[in-house]
C-alpha cells in the first residue's frame, strides 16, 4: 500500500538512501531524505506528519526527474 501511495519515496529507499521519519532534537523536520552525501531534503514547514510526506513525495518526484529525467 505504501508503495501505491507514495511510489516516489518508496523508489528512493528501494534503490538510492535512506528517509528518516520523526522528529530528533536537532533538526526538528518530521521526515529528512538522506544519500551518501548527507541531507537531500527535510521538510520544517509542514505541521503534520500527513502534510509532510506529501511535500517530501513531491519533492522526490521533481528530483528524479531533474536529475535522471525519470518519472516515478
Amino acid at each position: 500500500m505504501f508503495s501505491k501511495q507514495y511510489p516516489a519515496i518508496h523508489y528512493w529507499m528501494e534503490n538510492y538512501g535512506t528517509i528518516e521519519f520523526g522528529e530528533d532534537e536537532v533538526t526538528h523536520s518530521l521526515i529528512r531524505v538522506l544519500d551518501e552525501e548527507g541531507m537531500l531534503y527535510e521538510d520544517r514547514v509542514s505541521a503534520t506528519f500527513n502534510e509532510s510526506i506529501v511535500e517530501v513525495e513531491a519533492f522526490m518526484k521533481d528530483y528524479f526527474w531533474e536529475k535522471y529525467e525519470l518519472k516515478v
